[in-house]
């Protein structure tokens, strides 16, 4: 083998292990980025299962408020507590079906 071949083996070495570095750290980069996107689909997912808590009680109180108050309209009331007996009836028609 001569003196050139054996420079150019030893330039194709180093670029192998420059590649092989270049291939891990991607790697583990993907795998980090994977990891940050699992979490953050956790904390999507919370984030709306808090907003959707957060919803119902606000309507809840808005009810509540209206049911208290005597200068609402009770024909607002009596609608939204239809609603929830119709949702309710559903929820009981789904268990039950």
């Amino acid at each position: 083998m001569t003196e050139e071949h054996k420079i150019l083996l030893e330039e194709l070495k180093n670029k192998i292990k420059k590649l092989n570095t270049l291939y891990v750290k991607t790697r583990e980069s993907l795998v980090e980025s994977k990891e940050e996107i699992e979490e953050l689909k956790n904390a999507l997912d919370k984030q709306k299962s808090e907003y959707e808590e957060l919803k119902e009680k606000h309507s809840t109180l808005k009810i509540a408020k209206s049911l208290m108050s005597p200068d609402r309209d009770n024909k607002e009331a009596r609608v939204r507590i239809n609603k929830m007996v119709r949702e309710i009836d559903k929820c009981i028609a789904l268990l039950n079906g």
